[in-house]
């Protein structure tokens, strides 16, 4: 049977070594990721929408 030398340390240190390295965004670098973000699902929705709407134009004109 091995004896452990290895001194045990808490599993949040490293965790707090780890996030003082993360480069944080400022103010304004976040309120333009959340812009991009919001822009980006609008334009998807919409995408989707305009899809949805050419597909059941499509489907009503064979099946009707």
């Amino acid at each position: 049977m091995a004896v452990q030398t290895k001194k045990k340390t808490s599993p949040f240190k490293g965790v707090r070594m780890e996030l003082k390295k993360v480069s944080w965004p400022n103010r304004k670098e976040v309120g333009q990721y959340t812009a991009v973000v919001f822009a980006m699902c609008v334009s998807v929705g919409a995408m989707i929408a305009v899809c949805d709407a050419v597909f059941s134009y499509l489907f009503r004109a064979i099946v009707g």
